[in-house]
């Protein structure tokens, strides 16, 4: 009897520490998912505002690269010393942003159709309203990655992206001096008086340069004090295309800084 008893009672506590170690580890599998399934909306979530911040950086690098890198020098500092601030006073500031924009939709204000252009939906908006707009963005995604575990690993500038910002800015002011070296060189050609002579206007002035083997212009632009070189190698054989280069140069035309081109069909 007492043999039978003990058997029933470890096979009844058998059952019940069972049934206690599969309710653990249910609830271990349902927090498990729960916390799977925020982590991806927050990636979702973290990968929407990304589109939306690059359709406005993509507008302002364009019309005032110079403008939008020293805003991200700027700004780049300025968030970084967010980690030092308390959390109540990156609540209160997450607070104040989501009244502004309640809804993660509402920080899209490009807001038109799919097949409508980004020049016509941005035109009726300054340059500093979206500039700021922008930052309003950058400024969301950091006070998450804060203060939200599953946005922790989201960042918004880094020194790495500054570096490359300032790089490809770079290429973008070279490839915009290369249009105004052929825009003023196309002038010249338009309303100048005689072959090889000297033309100068109220925004540029243009000195042919004299020189062995390549047709030489010396560029003075009056408006932004620049001072470029463009150059054209006329090859023998009619099937090649002139080859034609570009540098910056100083009032004298005696330095050259050759310049990069990559980005100059898209400027």
């Amino acid at each position: 009897m007492f043999s039978t008893l003990t058997l029933v009672i470890s096979v009844l506590i058998a059952i019940g520490v069972g049934a206690a170690a599969a309710w653990k580890f249910a609830e271990s599998s349902q927090k498990l998912e729960l916390y799977r399934s925020e982590s991806l909306q927050a990636n979702d979530h973290s990968h929407y505002v990304d589109v939306l911040r690059r359709e406005l950086a993509n507008h302002l690098i364009r019309h005032d690269s110079a403008r939008f890198l020293s805003s991200y020098r700027e700004r780049h500092f300025e968030l970084n010393k967010y980690k030092d601030r308390p959390k109540v006073a990156l609540k209160a500031e997450l607070l104040t942003l989501t009244e502004k924009f309640p809804l993660l939709q509402d920080f899209d204000i490009v807001g038109v159709r799919p097949h409508v252009l980004y020049e016509d939906a941005f035109s009726w908006q300054s340059l500093d309203d979206i500039l700021e707009h922008y930052w309003s963005i950058c400024r969301l995604k950091k006070l998450y990655s804060l203060l939200y575990e599953h946005w922790k690993y989201v960042d918004v500038t880094s020194t790495e992206d500054l570096a490359h910002c300032e790089e490809y800015v770079k290429r973008l002011e070279d490839a915009r001096f290369a249009k105004r070296l052929d825009q003023a060189v196309d002038t010249y050609y338009r309303l100048r008086e005689t072959p090889f002579d000297f033309f100068e206007n109220d925004t540029v002035s243009v000195s042919p340069i004299s020189h062995f083997a390549e047709l030489r212009w010396g560029i003075h632009f009056k408006d932004t004090k620049e001072y470029g070189i463009r150059t054209m190698y006329v090859f023998d054989d009619p099937d090649r295309n002139p080859s034609v280069h570009y540098f910056r140069s100083d009032h004298r035309f005696e330095n050259e800084k050759s310049i990069d081109t990559s980005l100059k069909e898209y400027v």
